[in-house]
């Protein structure tokens, strides 16, 4: 199914859903389809409900997958702020190598420009 589709199918079992707020079947799918429309936190609701109104094998499962897709977001999460760390920590690492390999050759050129006797130091050996 695509979008449209689950849109189509949520509008139409919203309206079964106000006509009969009973009627376990169609607040069940109503759940599903929220779900699979990224809807998380309103198809749990609806799947509580609907386990709520009768405890049948079917609106059970249903609650059960509502839970699986909060655990699966919540994952997706993490997984995306451990991204942005590992990249953040490698940029880090990479700009410190390039501050280092500047401060070198800023050491190096200065080490170069230096003379071991300086002039002046020779001058004032050579008057005592």
């Amino acid at each position: 199914m695509n979008k449209d589709d689950l849109l189509l199918a949520d509008s139409l079992y919203r309206i079964i859903y106000e006509k009969d707020p009973s009627f376990d079947p169609a607040i069940r799918i109503l759940g599903v389809i929220h779900l699979q429309l990224g809807d998380v936190e309103s198809g749990v609701t609806l799947c509580k409900e609907v386990v709520s109104i009768s405890r049948s094998a079917y609106n059970l499962f249903a609650l059960a997958t509502a839970y699986s897709y909060k655990k699966n977001i919540n994952k997706q999460h993490w997984m995306q702020y451990s991204l942005w760390i590992i990249s953040i920590w490698i940029v880090g690492l990479f700009l410190l190598f390039e501050v280092g390999k500047m401060l070198s050759n800023i050491t190096l050129i200065s080490i170069e420009n230096q003379t071991l006797f300086d002039e002046s130091l020779f001058y004032l050996f050579q008057q005592a």
